[in-house]
């Protein structure tokens, strides 16, 4: 029995067909090449059922004849049925089936054939058959780019196909259609981004290369085909997840035109064995696409000549000018509607008219001349002859040859000119018009030719230029306009007379009627005034006016700028000038603008060429000093106050309060170093304030003893005064000295009043009065800004009031009037009356003091004219 079983399985080993037995449930129980073929292990086969791996379109043709087998119904059969392989590719199986019913052996032998190749042969020359029996009864139908292409997978057993048409450039194709197994297609666009059918490529230099001497290339892998068209990346994740193998492309050709390919990528593991049917499909497509070029381009020659001759035949009868033709003797035979409307007649007027009967010599000549083989013209007025009328036209008169050369007749070509010749005299008074009002305006007006060289150059040029137009003309234009520097918004010229200014201009070509330039015109004007402007707010924009040092804005920037370790130590110097205020009031702000103009001269001076210096405000001065040290930024503050003391300006204390702090550490705040410089100063203040404000007052006192005559002795007589009714009033005595130096101060804001008007012997005017009356409100202004007189104020700026309220400046009444006020007003007023005044005559004491006592209770306190009057008895 064993020497029978190795018999068996020795003679199946060397038979060429693939034999296996089945049971009657149609499992495998035992196995000869099957599993070879089929590229499974025998595990893998032995004890599966066999009807599983059949495809399934042809399972119920198997099923049945299986079923037919089992029950007896026949004891063998011979199909032909597709197999699923180990890779899930489908093989063509030719297979007998019988019986086997012996004793210890039950079951159905199968003897299979791989038939795929002749039957895939097969099958695609039946498929080319027909597509050729369809490229022959091809009437233009639109091809049908997605069927042929799932036929030709259907060939050459393919993962997937793609049909690409090049285009006519040579330079790129579009993929028209794709046929693709299962899903794939959808998992492909999403990988890539983009759909495929209808995409246009470019052409890849090296797949063109590849594929340039064979109708069929095969790349062993996709990435080899696609070269840079489409990232590796994402071509290597396709070969991965759809088991992609090697890739062939057949193209489609006719004789040396290629209308393009077939991209056929296979099953990793199958090789494309189709090539000479797949070459066959590819030609019967290239066939049938030169068939269709063929018919496009012959449709379109028919199309062309069909409106070639439509359009020629429509010439003559809709040209806009007037055609006419004439015999060899010069009579006209035919004429289209323009040229009856040209000349305002009829057609039946004008056919017969003999052209050399015409009046019009021009019209004459022109018809002889192209009945002798010349072409001819006429430019000039004609009357017509049938109609009267008369009209400006251009005619071109050309000969008639038949095919032998001999001339038969003529046509002329009329184009009315009445309306152009119309045209032209406008345009030439406009050209003279444009010429004068060029000549005219104000202004500069440069044309030059196309070398440069000036040919019209109006007045408003020589106003701007200081050249005369007869030494400009014939000169280079860069020779007049002699550019110093081209800036932003204007260009900066110098002038004949070297002066130097500023113009904005506008070029323009001129061009000639072919388009080509020949000149150029130049319209500019002179924006020196605008530019000046310009640079004015630009400059204030980081500068202050009145000192021209740097404004906050700029300090400010510059704070930003400097906020880096690469300017440090980093010194800030602020500077406050003390009494600015005070001055401003006793002295005007004229005198405090040169203060304010004084100290930004004395900063200059003593900072050193790296420092920014600016004025923030008022009278306020900051200086910034990059890189330098403590002891750098101490010595320049007394420099500074050193030229401070040594400087005057009239009568007014040239002061500073200064304070100072240094950033010496980047993680140091900026702003913080800021404020304690700022509070630096303040301290600084508040040590020399008040020698300041006693300075101020001495210079304001001495000022106005120097101009006002008499004045000194007035104050220290009301002063005394004062002195006399605080005692007599039982005053404390730290009341009688802020009284008595109220006296002393209390003219002090005369400062501010002329010379003239208070040294004046005759009546003062209104506005004279007016300039007096301030006086109070001046003197106040001055002694409230500094602390050790701010109590004597308010008595200075009471001392014009009166007791009825008719005083000023704020008109109060009776006890409104603070005490010190009304003591001061008896007291000025007695010492005016008893004075040497050149505006009035000097009263005895007694006459002053009843003058007192008059008005007593209108201009007067009643109280203190008494108590007064007691002290003077």
């Amino acid at each position: 029995m064993k020497e029978k079983e190795a018999h068996f399985k020795h003679l199946t080993e060397k038979i060429s067909e693939i034999v296996a037995i089945l049971d009657f449930t149609g499992n495998f129980k035992w196995l000869g090449k099957y599993h070879e073929v089929l590229g499974y292990e025998v595990k893998e086969l032995m004890g599966k059922n066999a009807l599983s791996l059949i495809h399934p379109q042809d399972l119920p043709l198997i099923k049945g004849e299986f079923d037919r087998l089992v029950s007896g119904e026949i004891e063998k059969t011979r199909v032909v049925f597709r197999y699923r392989k180990g890779d899930n590719s489908y093989i063509w199986l030719e297979t007998i089936a019988q019986i086997i019913s012996g004793d210890k052996e039950k079951g159905i032998f199968l003897t299979s054939r791989d038939i795929t190749s002749y039957y895939e042969e097969g099958q695609a020359l039946k498929l080319i058959l027909k597509y050729y029996n369809d490229f022959i009864q091809y009437n233009n139908k639109e091809i049908n780019y997605k069927k042929i292409t799932d036929d030709f997978a259907s060939i050459v057993n393919s993962l997937a196909v793609a049909l690409n048409i090049y285009g006519d450039d040579g330079k790129t194709f579009v993929t028209k259609a794709i046929s693709v197994k299962g899903e794939i297609l959808t998992k492909a666009v999403k990988i890539l981004g983009f759909t495929l059918e209808g995409k246009e490529w470019q052409h890849d230099k090296i797949r063109a290369e590849k594929i340039k001497n064979q109708v069929t290339t095969i790349f062993p892998k996709l990435e080899d085909l696609t070269g840079d068209v489409i990232p590796k990346g994402i071509v290597t994740t396709l070969q991965n997840m759809f088991s992609i193998g090697e890739v062939a492309v057949v193209k489609i050709m006719e004789g040396e035109r290629m209308f393009g390919d077939f991209t056929i990528i296979m099953p990793k593991g199958t090789k494309f064995r189709n090539e000479t049917v797949a070459e066959i499909f590819a030609n019967q497509l290239g066939l049938l696409l030169e068939r269709q070029q063929k018919e496009k381009e012959k449709i379109a020659i028919e199309r062309a000549l069909r409106e070639s001759e439509s359009k020629y035949r429509n010439i003559f009868n809709h040209s806009p000018v007037g055609i006419f033709y004439f015999n060899s003797s010069g009579v006209i035979t035919d004429c289209n509607g323009a040229f009856i409307e040209i000349l305002g007649s009829t057609k039946e007027k004008i056919l017969g008219t003999d052209i050399f009967s015409l009046d019009n010599v021009g019209v004459v000549r022109g018809t002889r001349e192209a009945l002798e083989g010349k072409n001819a013209y006429y430019e000039g007025l004609y009357t017509s002859k049938t109609s009267g009328k008369t009209i400006y036209v251009f005619s071109k008169f050309a000969p008639i040859f038949t095919d032998g050369g001999e001339i038969t007749g003529g046509m002329g070509i009329v184009e009315d000119m009445t309306e152009r010749k119309k045209m032209e005299d406008i345009l030439h008074f406009e050209k003279e018009y444009l010429r004068t009002t060029l000549l005219g305006i104000g202004e500069g007006v440069i044309s030059t030719d196309k070398w440069g060289y000036i040919n019209l150059f109006n007045p408003g040029a020589e106003k701007i230029t200081g050249w005369k137009r007869e030494e400009a003309l014939g000169k280079k234009f860069y020779e007049i306009i002699k550019v110093i520097a081209r800036e932003e918004n204007a260009i900066k010229i110098e002038r004949k007379d070297k002066k130097i200014i500023y113009i904005e201009k506008n070029k323009s070509p001129i061009k000639d009627q072919k388009g080509e330039v020949i000149g150029e015109i130049t319209v500019f004007r002179d924006c020196t005034e605008k530019i000046e402007r310009q640079k004015k707010i630009e400059f204030l924009s980081y500068y202050d006016e009145l000192t021209e040092l740097y404004n906050r804005r700029y300090i400010v920037e510059q704070l930003k700028r400097l906020d880096n370790e690469y300017s440090l130590p980093l010194g800030i110097i602020v500077i406050d000038i003390n009494g600015l205020k005070i001055t401003n009031d006793a002295f005007g702000h004229d005198t405090g603008d040169r203060l304010i103009k004084l100290v930004a001269n004395i900063l200059t001076q003593c900072c050193p060429p790296q420092s920014i210096i600016g004025r923030m405000g008022g009278d306020e001065f900051v200086i910034l000093l990059p890189n330098t040290n403590e002891t750098i930024v101490e010595e320049l503050i007394e420099k500074i106050k050193g030229k401070g003391a040594q400087s005057k300006l009239e009568s007014v204390v040239v002061s500073f309060a200064i304070g100072y702090a240094i950033k010496k550490e980047i993680v140091e705040s900026l702003g913080e170093i800021y404020k304690l410089a700022d509070h630096n100063m303040y301290k600084d203040k508040l040590k020399r304030g008040k020698s300041i404000g006693g300075e101020i007052v001495e210079n304001v006192l001495k000022t106005i003893n120097s101009q006002y005559l008499q004045e000194q002795i007035h104050s220290e007589r009301v002063s005394q005064y004062c002195e006399a009714i605080g005692k007599a009033l039982n005053l404390t005595e730290k009341e009688i000295v802020i009284l008595k130096g109220a006296g002393a101060l209390h003219d002090i804001g005369k400062i501010t009043v002329s010379p003239e008007i208070l040294n004046k012997s005759s009546k003062l005017t209104p506005e004279e009065y007016e300039e007096v009356k301030r006086h109070p409100e001046i003197g106040y202004q001055i002694l409230r800004s500094i602390d050790e007189y701010r109590l004597m104020a308010e008595f200075v700026l009471c001392h014009h009031e009166r007791w009825d309220g008719k005083g000023y400046p704020r008109g109060l009444k009776g006890e409104e009037i603070p005490l010190e006020g009304r003591i001061i007003s008896v007291a000025d007023a007695y010492e005016a009356m008893t004075a040497k005044r050149s505006y009035q005559k000097t009263r005895t004491k007694e006459e002053a003091l009843a003058e007192l006592k008059r008005c007593a209770g209108t201009q007067f306190d009643p109280k203190i004219v008494d108590v007064f009057i007691k002290v003077m008895g």
